[in-house]
């Protein structure tokens, strides 16, 4: 078999662009909130703008704690210290019910931004 032609038509199938809209808020956390369900669901409230254009038509985002309790360490410090924290959100992510997006990433902002 001609692996070479193989690699070629897979690669053809591939679609060369992505519906989805990943963006980041710079802002004080304004509310954490956390959920007592299997998941853990925490939400952030930041006001600001979303920038990148995400569709997340709320001040609210998500993430789980039991995938991910590294976003819950720096969003808890962030909060106590009453630093910044740059909030990044996949708006193609699954949304939670109230259509809050999803966070991927988390970072605590130095004071000087």
């Amino acid at each position: 078999m001609n692996y070479r032609l193989l690699a070629l038509v897979s690669l053809s199938l591939i679609p060369g662009f992505a519906y989805a809209t990943t963006g980041y808020r710079n802002s004080y956390v304004a509310e954490l909130q956390a959920g007592s369900d299997s998941l853990r669901l925490t939400y952030l409230q930041q006001t600001g703008p979303w920038l990148g254009s995400p569709y997340c038509p709320t001040d609210h985002a998500y993430f789980s704690a039991t995938e991910n309790p590294h976003l819950l360490a720096i969003a808890l410090s962030a909060r106590m210290a009453g630093k910044n924290l740059r909030v990044y959100v996949d708006d193609a992510l699954p949304k939670s019910g109230g259509g809050y997006c999803r966070i991927t990433y988390l970072s605590i902002l130095p004071d000087s931004f």
